[in-house]
This record gives structure tokens, sequence and C-alpha cells, in this order.
């Protein structure tokens, strides 16, 4: 497959989940393999690389930082270009956060949509996994086996609550169930997580509209668009973690209860063994 960028500039403005600012979003044809965010608003206006090398952890957030430049919540995005097979492309931010839009990935598979896709001359970087590589942190789990001619991802959703009952999902990526089955799956959070996120300085652009808020009697405010619609959105998650990969990944990767941290040391796992495997003897 050769690589993709957009054919043209699009943009859009929304609030960050976290920071609260509005953030205009620029998408930008790039002629070189690679996703680059640049921060418009910073003097020099620096360049961070969306590669796993720049991964910098936070709470409940993948971002990233290179020199002066940091992106925050970058995951939705990503996930939505992951799976529309564009490795090239600038993304000018007019603040430290990428928008929340409504909390899911589907106003972002529109955007890119809307900027359309262009041909490069490059073939698109592939990872074919060969050796079974994993990680695991307290309760959490997750690990990548071979796998022909596919990224498979078999996710289980377990917050040990009966608030959110346990869900399992297998989905294998392809363009169309993405924005069919995963782009509309939005982010949540516990009712009973909420005062301490916000003493914790995060959620101030988070509302009921852009965030599934879910308490024992059910959503607050909202309605589910999927009855299992929170194991999507760890699915879409965890695309937007392996996008850090830079190459289109065939594996079968099997995770319970992980999060972007153990997503981010799974990814960097594959890199090693990539790079001792192109290094060997």
């Amino acid at each position: 497959m050769h690589g993709k960028t957009v054919a043209r500039e699009a943009s859009c403005t929304g609030i960050g989940l976290h920071t609260g600012d509005r953030v205009r979003v620029t998408l930008r044809p790039r002629e070189e393999q690679g996703i680059v965010f640049v921060r418009e608003d910073l003097p020099g206006r620096p360049r961070v690389r969306a590669c796993v090398s720049n991964v910098v952890f936070e709470r409940r957030r993948t971002a990233l930082r290179a020199g002066e430049g940091e992106v925050h919540t970058a995951e939705h995005l990503l996930a939505a270009l992951y799976a529309s097979g564009i490795d090239a492309v600038e993304i000018g931010l007019s603040g430290s956060e990428v928008p929340g839009l409504d909390g899911s990935a589907a106003e972002w598979l529109a955007l890119a949509r809307q900027a359309g896709v262009a041909p490069r001359p490059w073939e698109r970087a592939r990872v074919v996994l060969r050796q079974a590589v994993a990680e695991s942190a307290g309760t959490g789990a997750i690990a990548a086996v071979p796998c022909r001619e596919a990224l498979v991802i078999n996710y289980v959703l377990d917050h040990d609550t009966s608030v959110i009952p346990v869900q399992t999902l297998q989905y294998r990526l392809e363009p169309a169930s993405f924005a069919a089955d995963l782009a509309p799956a939005r982010t949540f959070v516990l009712a009973e997580e909420v005062d301490a996120l916000r003493r914790a300085g995060l959620g101030k652009g988070a509302t009921v509209r852009n965030t599934l808020v879910v308490a024992a009697d059910g959503v607050r405010e909202n309605e589910l668009r999927f009855a299992d619609e929170f194991v999507r959105h760890k699915v879409l998650d965890l695309l937007g973690d392996l996008s850090l990969l830079e190459a289109e990944l065939w594996a079968r990767v099997v995770a319970v209860r992980s999060g972007h941290v153990l997503n981010a040391a799974l990814v960097r796992r594959i890199r090693a063994a990539v790079d001792a495997a192109e290094t060997g003897p």
C-alpha cells in the first residue's frame, strides 16, 4: 500500500476535555512520512511527532512532548487517521490539547474525509509481528501475538464494579467497520470519580454531552449509542495508541484492563522487537 496524506487543508474548533481551552485544529498535507503536530500558539512553533518515543505519561489521556512542545489527548484524532490509512499529515494546534468534540472519533473521521486523501510515493510502513510480546501492571495486562494479514483486537473491560458490567469485544480493523462500529463510541467516567478528577485539575471541559458519566442508575443525561459503548471506546483508544508505532500493525492484540500507559508500553515492546530484528545478525 502506498502512503497517504490529506488532499487539502481542513479545520475545526472545539474545547479540550481536560483543559477546557478552545483550540483550533488544522489538518494540512505533508510531503514526508509521519504525523506531526505544530504548536502554532508557541514561539518558534515547536513540532511534536506522533511517535511512541515522544509519549509522556499523563492521567487518562495520551500526551506527547518534544522540546518545548506538548500535545494532550491526541488519541481519538490519531485513531481516525490510523483507520483512514493516513500516515503523513501536519496538524496545526492553537493550544496544548486536542479538542474532545463529542468525546468520540466520529467528528475527527468526518474532518479527515473533508480533507480528502492524496497518495504519496512511499510504501506505507508495516510491522508483521513475528513473536509474542506483553506488558502488565497491577491488574491490567496487554499482549500482542502474530496474526496473518490483519490487526485484530480482543479487549476485556473489567472495572470491578457493578456500575459497568464486564464487556468484551473482538474487532478487526477495517475502514468501514471503524466508521460504523468504533468511531462513534464516546469516552466515559464513573460518577464517583468526577470530584477527584476535578480536584486534580482535569475534566474542565467535560460535560454530560461529551463524556458518558456512569452512575449506579445508568448514564446521566445521555443515552448509549451501543449497548457495549464502553468497551468499544477502549478499543478506539487502543487504536490511537497503536498508531504511535508509525506503521500498519499485523498482530492480534489482547488487552485486559489496559489503558494508555500499558498501551504505550506494548508499542515500545513491539518497536524494540522490530529494531532488534532489523539490526540483529
